[in-house]
């Protein structure tokens, strides 16, 4: 019964928002391009477009969690403590394979990036701050509230172990509370106390990539304008197929959602277990 009603829960599961970089490489790659735009910028869709578009792979928050050797894991959180030299970024770059990054974990470090690759050029995803403040509250904020809140977080580390690395899980939380500027608990302490704020922060993040990125090496991209945009700045021949469109807040509520039903059913099979080990315990007495 347990794993009957598992393989229900799993079957409907947003299977997209975990899909792992399988990419393979042809050649030697570096990075080419560095996101600087915030989670929740349509940054999913981007990973998509540039993973198409690029020799190497792109890294994405996407890319942390279903990371199965602990290489993510170890290196983001040590970079999160201050921990990692220049050396230790290139080579976990050179060795991920990266010709770009967006998203968090990594475009928290857009300014460190930019040291390391003085070439590249940078991509600011970009929407309507409230609308981005919204998203991330019903989303990623909600989801990062299970990772840390027991019994769920036990729950979702021990199961996650099974499938990847269960340390990866601490990277999301731990880079949205990251401090940023002014604000001392980063992205979800902003998003924590209202609307007002978050939209402060968000706009305290676009107007400092706007004044430190080089005007020539910087791109304001919204998704909904497709490819045009993106390849003319990369140089490079627009696709003819659709610009992917992935990872909506649709999607990553029926993830969490998902998740929770998952942990409430692993808690009524234990409660179940026991209860039946107890029975005969009890009675074998």
């Amino acid at each position: 019964l347990f794993l009957c009603r598992m393989s229900f829960l799993l079957r409907y599961l947003p299977w997209t928002l975990l899909h792992k970089d399988e990419k393979e490489l042809h050649e030697d790659v570096d990075i080419i391009l560095i996101g600087a735009g915030l989670p929740r910028t349509g940054t999913k869709s981007t990973h998509a477009a540039l993973t198409q578009l690029l020799p190497g792979k792109c890294h994405h928050m996407s890319s942390v969690v279903t990371c199965t050797t602990g290489n993510n894991a170890k290196f983001w959180l040590a970079a999160l403590d201050g921990m990692v030299s220049e050396e230790d970024w290139r080579t976990f770059i050179k060795a991920e394979g990266l010709s770009a990054t967006v998203d968090y974990p990594s475009a928290y470090f857009w300014r460190k990036l930019m040291e390391l690759y003085p070439n590249a050029k940078v991509l600011l995803t970009d929407r309507d701050p409230v609308k981005w403040y919204h998203s991330v509250k019903n989303t990623i904020y909600q989801g990062c509230q299970l990772i840390v809140t027991p019994p769920y977080s036990t729950t979702i580390s021990l199961f996650a172990g099974l499938l990847t690395d269960a340390r990866n899980l601490q990277v999301p939380p731990m880079v949205g509370f990251a401090p940023v500027g002014r604000f001392s608990r980063g992205l979800f302490g902003a998003v924590e106390a209202g609307e007002d704020v978050a939209v402060d922060f968000y706009n305290d993040w676009k107007d400092a990539v706007i004044a430190e990125v080089p005007k020539d090496r910087l791109l304001i991209f919204q998704v909904k304008d497709g490819w045009n945009p993106l390849c003319e700045f990369l140089g490079v021949e627009s696709p003819s197929t659709p610009f992917p469109r992935m990872n909506d807040t649709e999607e990553v509520m029926k993830m969490n959602n998902m998740t929770r039903n998952i942990c409430h059913v692993i808690w009524a099979f234990m409660a179940m277990a026991f209860g039946t080990i107890f029975y005969r315990v009890l009675y074998a007495a």
